[in-house]
């Protein structure tokens, strides 16, 4: 309870909180998803897979690759969101906070949008009896 007094919570920055976190979390999962088409004998499912330090330098490219595309992929809707406060502030005088989110959160979602048709087409291409039945 001690640290709890210090922390001031602005309840707009918890709405934007919450209005920006679907969108995130979706490019993660898509993102996941992406890498798994793009490559999957690097993807193992099942009770088989290996474990350990045999794959460790396999799953940390896979978190880097993770990192970066959602890195590259929240830079639009950052640009978006800061162009929304600055045009608020512009107007108003005041800075906003959930309107922006709003923003960022429908580039996120357009963005997932398209991502998710490129991997789309990208699983269409993609000859399924090349996959070994094991994998």
């Amino acid at each position: 309870m001690i640290f709890s007094a210090s922390i001031k919570l602005v309840p707009s920055w918890i709405v934007a909180a919450a209005l920006l976190t679907p969108g995130v979390i979706l490019l993660q999962l898509l993102g996941q998803n992406a890498l798994a088409v793009t490559w999957p004998s690097w993807f193992a499912t099942g009770a088989w897979r290996p474990r350990g330090i045999d794959v460790m330098g396999q799953r940390l490219l896979m978190m880097a690759a993770m990192l970066l595309g959602l890195t590259v992929a929240v830079i639009p809707a950052a640009v978006a969101g800061a162009i929304a406060v600055f045009a608020l502030y512009f107007v108003t005088g005041s800075s906003a906070v959930v309107i922006p989110a709003i923003v960022a959160a429908a580039v996120l979602l357009l963005e997932a949008y398209l991502i998710s048709h490129a991997v789309g087409r990208l699983l269409d291409r993609t000859d399924i009896s090349a996959i070994d039945a094991t994998e």
